[in-house]
C-alpha cells in the first residue's frame, strides 16, 4: 500500500512506516521531525541551494539519502544550470539528479491541475513527462522497488 501525505503546515509523525520519502524544499522544521529513507529536494534557484546548506546537517542526522532535483532552472540558461549543478556537486553526501525538470508548459499545467504531467492536457509525450518519469523510475530503482530498465 501507499499513503501520500500532503501537509505543508503540519508535519505528520510516521510511526512504523516501512518506507518514507520526503519530497520538499529544505526546511528546518521538516528536517528536525523526519526520519526518511530518501530526501528529494527540489532546487529552483540560488535561495533553495542556500536553504539546503542551512539544513543539510539536520537532514543528514535524520537519515536517508539526499537527492537534489534541479527544478525549472533551464529558464536562466545553460550557464546558470551548469553553475547550479556544479554548486550542488560540491556538497558532500548529496546526489544531484542528472536531468533537470524542464520549465515547460506541461510541467506548469501539472502544477495548475495538481496532477502528474502525463495526466494534464498536452502533457503526455513531452520532455516534462519524460524527465519526471525518469526521476520516478530512478527513485524506485534506488529504493529497490524496480529493476533498472
Amino acid at each position: 500500500g501507499l499513503t501520500v501525505i500532503y501537509s505543508p503546515n503540519n508535519i505528520p509523525k510516521l510511526q512504523g512506516a516501512s518506507l518514507v520519502i520526503y519530497d520538499c524544499p529544505p526546511a528546518i522544521e521538516v528536517a528536525a521531525a523526519a526520519e526518511p529513507d530518501l530526501w528529494l529536494v527540489p532546487a529552483d534557484g540560488r535561495m533553495a541551494l542556500t536553504d539546503l546548506g542551512n539544513v543539510l546537517e539536520e537532514m543528514a542526522d535524520a537519515g536517508g539519502d539526499i537527492w537534489v532535483v534541479l527544478n525549472k532552472l533551464d529558464t536562466a540558461g545553460k550557464r546558470a544550470l551548469t553553475a547550479a549543478k556544479n554548486a550542488v556537486k560540491q556538497i558532500p553526501n548529496v546526489h544531484v539528479w542528472g536531468e533537470p525538470i524542464p520549465d515547460s508548459a506541461a510541467i506548469k499545467r501539472g502544477g495548475e491541475y495538481l496532477k502528474p504531467v502525463w495526466e494534464v492536457p498536452y502533457g503526455k509525450g513531452t520532455d516534462g513527462e519524460r524527465a519526471v518519469v525518469d526521476l520516478c523510475d530512478a527513485v524506485l530503482v534506488h529504493l529497490g522497488l524496480l529493476r533498472r530498465r
